[in-house]
């Protein structure tokens, strides 16, 4: 181990630079910012079918039972 830290600290090993700041992946908040406002409706359908598709393979579930 110590002779390979040594050796990367050795060679010219050059990282890649830091992103920008405004060029960073969107994190949990924008990404629920852009939910909750823009994208408000669909999210909203989304979830409504998702409950009745839910729903519905309970019922299908219990009938053969």
């Amino acid at each position: 181990m110590f002779w390979s830290t040594g050796h990367v600290k050795r060679s010219n090993l050059l990282l890649p630079a830091a992103a920008p700041a405004d060029k960073l992946p969107p994190n949990s908040e924008t990404v629920a910012q852009s939910l909750f406002s823009a994208y408000l409706l669909p999210f909203e359908i989304a979830s409504l079918l998702l409950l009745v598709a839910m729903i519905g393979a309970v019922v299908m579930a219990k009938k053969k039972v």
